[in-house]
């Protein structure tokens, strides 16, 4: 549980599962073999290392309520052609920063887009609460499909929690 990095060299792995480790921030895997990755409700994690050779033949990924940023997973997509299944929901991409004195204002927001109707909550003097707070939409990992007729990208809880979903997520190792 207290687990902040994994950095793993096995070439004859062929699932990894690391679910719910709440201070794990980086994958760091040299795994040709692996199919499944399932990392999610690992919430500080920000960084998955893609090493030459290493997930290539990767399936199946649950990153599902993880800290990725959006250039990871277009680089996670691209890196592995095999990849069908990708579990992103609850992953939400941040429009806002964090100012000198603690605040929370808008990445793109300035003294001039102050006076448009387009300021966020707080802004308005509106609730404190991190998650009233404007962040990007995930219209852009549309583009995660793009050349990729057999991507699945989960974005909701609701097709996160579908048994088809489910089933598909979990390698089987029983043998034939």
């Amino acid at each position: 549980d207290n687990v902040e990095a994994i950095r793993l060299d096995a070439p004859r792995l062929l699932a990894l599962a690391t679910p719910r480790c709440d201070k794990l921030a980086t994958l760091d895997l040299r795994c040709p073999r692996v199919t499944h990755l399932d990392a999610h409700r690992c919430g500080k994690l920000h960084r998955l290392a893609l090493r030459r050779g290493s997930l290539l033949k990767l399936k199946v990924a649950n990153l599902a309520q993880t800290d990725l940023p959006e250039h990871v997973l277009h680089k996670l997509v691209d890196h592995c052609r095999f990849l069908n299944h990708l579990d992103i929901h609850g992953i939400l991409f941040d429009q806002t920063k964090t100012t000198a004195n603690g605040a929370l204002q808008a990445a793109s927001s300035s003294p001039a887009d102050s006076s448009s109707g387009k300021n966020n909550a707080r802004s308005k003097g509106g609730s404190n609460d991190f998650k009233r707070t404007r962040r990007k939409t995930t219209a852009s990992l549309d583009k995660l499909k793009t050349a990729r007729a057999d991507l699945d990208v989960l974005r909701t809880r609701k097709e996160h929690d579908h048994p088809v979903n489910i089933t598909r997520a979990t390698l089987n190792l029983a043998p034939s």
